[in-house]
């Protein structure tokens, strides 16, 4: 313990007097209770309070004290609580242990204002007078006095203490008067002091304990009082939480303690330190939250949900909508509804029955969230062997493999059950156990079922936006024979991918470009995969995107063929594209004949697919060649462009024929040139022919040759070419020939 309070103790010890002391009695053994004050000083005992408690003389009422527990003192009622918390007496105007605890009501840490009224008027002469304090709280609430009251004049004066003109105390002549009471303080209140025929003194000092925070103030109408208003006991600092909810009308508690009912940006007073807040109101789940008050003005965000959603149902059978069928929630009868109806749904996961005389009940395990606006049953009479619950709300994208899952419930024991599935492309049938159902003549055989059995339907959603349809026949035979069909559908939704794809304008072999862009904003992760004919996975690549983002997916083919570009995203996004990949660069022929020493040709035809030129080199190399050929060129955007290419056949050649291969180039935007296909040529070696100067003459019409006018007599150019084939000196001539334009005498001609 302090020194400063055993100081305390013995001055109080000894400003007791020895008469008519008013002191509480502390039982050894106590109980606890609603009320209590917790001590600063934990290492109180209860010999230490109930010493200092019984030095204290309370005058005119002392609190009844019904037990201490460590450094909580408790006591029989609110009343006897707040007379605690008063001053002890006029002559001790200290608040018991100097007021260092809180206090508790019925368990709640609950702020305190405890108010001093000191002071005294004084005239010499016979006058009235009076003055006012204003004490203003929260609400209206009880509010517990100690006052004495003291005149030293008998003729005719009196003082009177009212609240709002009521009076609470009164004295008058010569006398002492002491008080202990309760009364009710509206949230603005006025406490008066009126003395009247008042000559000497008057005096009064009185304490407020009121359990909230108090604002007030004093106003005299003249000079000659000399009273003063004091808070010796004041809450803690509190500050303003300011509640942001979605819904106005929550009521707020702290620890169990009503705060108030606030509409959204309402606001209450918080106190420093930890508080347990609840939030309810009649439709909403309650919400708690803990909240930490640091010294400073603070939000509280609130967000409220509903217990109940609003879903539309729609109750039909083949003909139409059916009304008054009852709804069952968890085996409990809630309502009777009709078809086109809505109505408020428990959210979460609740079973659902729906009862209809003359037809088969329905019933749906549903989980009741947001996303869940409205319910679909289709009703089967009782004459209809299956009853078969189809999927609601169902959303999709365009190419997608969609899996649906559809339970088929039959009246009785169903054999050689079929299913039909028509409207779209079915890629798969199973049963609950994954396993797949065998497609038998137009229909999947489920076999014999007597209980509700899940079958999963795999199909393509096709290409066409908005709603979709699948049919389906179910088909079976009863114990007798008899054949039962039953008939229905089922729809669904094509959306926009969030997704917008570029593609090229072909696809070839070689490098392609597919350009993926997000649409809605949103992250996430896409993969590509291509599948060929046989369904192996030839490329595949992932890109996390942020949203509004686009990349490019450079996917390469080394053959034509047919393909399946899927795009996959999380558990919705399963679609395709099927595409054809096809040659740009093809060769005139593959084949081709060549004489030693002459430069043979063949050409190549390459489509730009681009929307810039590009640039090829195509080199042909080989050992039938004298060296390899090299030949660079440009095509245009969106033309197709032949290109020559000579072959130049090497001397002395060992073979006649011989395997070349003919390599193509594209040049990259870094201008290096890429390997994009390779093709293989063969040269077939022709022994025979002439030449000249290196050109394979083979095939030429000598004839075309020779210029008009130009006479070889009866010698005809056929001849002219037997000979110089056998003979090099003719040759030379025929090149001279050529060379000079037919300037040359020929014999038996004549000079042009």
């Amino acid at each position: 313990m302090k020194k400063s309070f055993f100081l305390f103790l013995l001055l109080l010890i000894g400003c007791i007097g020895s008469v008519s002391a008013v002191t509480c009695t502390i039982p050894e053994t106590g109980s606890t209770s609603g009320y209590y004050v917790l001590f600063a000083d934990d290492t109180l005992t209860w010999d230490l309070i109930n010493s200092t408690m019984s030095a204290y003389d309370f005058g005119v009422y002392a609190p009844s004290i019904t037990g201490i527990d460590g450094p909580k003192m408790y006591f029989a009622s609110k009343n006897d609580l707040a007379r605690f918390c008063s001053v002890v007496s006029y002559t001790n105007k200290v608040i018991p242990f100097n007021g260092d605890f809180d206090v508790y009501i019925d368990g709640i840490l609950t702020p305190m204002t405890v108010l001093l009224i000191d002071g005294q008027a004084y005239t010499p002469y016979a006058s009235d007078m009076y003055q006012d304090f204003d004490i203003d709280t929260s609400k209206t609430q009880y509010g517990y006095m100690y006052s004495y009251v003291h005149s030293d004049y008998s003729g005719g004066n009196y003082l009177k203490i009212s609240l709002n003109g009521v009076q609470l105390f009164y004295a008058g002549g010569e006398s002492t008067t002491y008080y202990y009471d309760s009364a009710v303080f509206p949230a603005d209140s006025t406490m008066r002091i009126a003395w009247t025929n008042l000559h000497g003194y008057q005096k009064t000092t009185t304490s407020i304990v009121l359990f909230d925070y108090v604002d007030y103030s004093t106003y005299s109408a003249v000079n000659r009082t000399d009273f003063t208003i004091s808070e010796i006991y004041t809450p803690p600092a509190r500050y303003v939480a300011t509640f942001d909810s979605n819904v106005d009308g929550i009521e707020v508690f702290d620890s169990g303690n009503s705060l108030g009912t606030f509409d959204n940006l309402g606001t209450a007073y918080l106190t420093d330190g930890t508080h347990y807040l609840t939030f309810l109101k009649d439709g909403y789940y309650n919400v708690t939250q803990t909240v930490i008050v640091d010294g400073s003005d603070l939000t509280v965000s609130v967000d409220m949900e509903t217990t109940h959603l609003p879903v539309e149902l729609t109750l039909t059978n083949s003909e139409g909508g059916l009304a008054s069928v009852s709804m069952y929630i968890d085996d409990e009868l809630v309502n009777t509804v009709s078809n086109g109806q809505t109505v408020q749904l428990p959210r979460g996961s609740h079973l659902f029955k729906f009862v209809k005389s003359g037809y088969w009940n329905e019933t749906r395990t549903l989980n009741i969230d947001e996303s869940f606006d409205s319910l679909d049953i289709r009703f089967y009479p009782l004459s209809v062997m299956y009853s078969i619950q189809v999927p609601t709300d169902i959303n999709t994208f365009k190419n997608s493999e969609v899996p649906v899952t559809v339970t088929i419930s039959p009246k009785a024991m169903s054999s050689s059950t079929k299913i039909y599935l028509s409207g779209k492309e079915v890629l798969d049938v199973r049963d609950s156990s994954n396993t797949q159902i065998p497609y038998v003549n137009g229909g999947y055989l489920i076999g014999d079922i007597s209980v509700p059995t899940d079958i999963t339907i795999k199909f393509m959603s096709g290409e066409t936006l908005g709603t979709n349809a699948l049919q389906m026949r179910v088909m079976g035979y009863g114990t007798l024979g008899q054949s039962y069909v039953t008939d229905t559908s089922f729809t669904y939704e094509v959306v926009q991918l969030p997704l917008t794809l570029t593609v090229p304008s072909k696809w070839n072999i070689g490098s392609n470009n597919l350009r993926i862009s997000e649409t809605e904003g949103e992250n996430r992760l896409v993969m590509i995969q291509v599948e060929d004919a046989e369904n192996n996975i030839v490329y595949s690549d992932s890109y996390a995107f942020s949203g509004y983002e686009s990349h490019d997916f450079e996917i390469t083919f080394e053959e034509t063929g047919d393909y399946r570009v899927r795009i996959l995203s999380g558990d919705l996004i399963n679609s395709y594209l099927n595409i054809e990949v096809v040659n740009p660069i093809l060769f005139s022929q593959t084949t081709i004949t060549g004489k030693p020493g002459t430069a043979s040709s063949l050409s190549v035809n390459i489509q730009n697919l681009f929307t810039s030129p590009q640039y090829y080199k195509v080199e042909i190399s080989g050992d039938g060649l004298s060296e390899p050929s090299i030949t660079e060129f440009s095509v245009s955007p969106g033309v197709t462009k032949s290109q020559t290419l000579l072959v130049p056949v090497g001397e002395n050649l060992t073979f006649d024929s011989y395997l070349l291969t003919a390599t193509v180039y594209l040049k990259d935007s870094n201008g290096i040139y890429e390997n994009i296909l390779e093709e293989s040529i063969i040269l077939n070696i022709d022994s025979t022919g002439l030449s000249v100067g290196g050109v394979d003459l083979s095939g030429l019409d000598i004839t075309a040759l020779i210029p008009s006018g130009i006479s070889f007599g009866s010698i005809s150019p056929d001849t002219i070419i037997d000979m110089a084939k056998n003979n090099p000196l003719l040759v030379g001539l025929v090149a001279l020939f050529m060379v000079i334009g037919g300037s040359t005498l020929i014999p038996g001609g004549r000079k042009k």
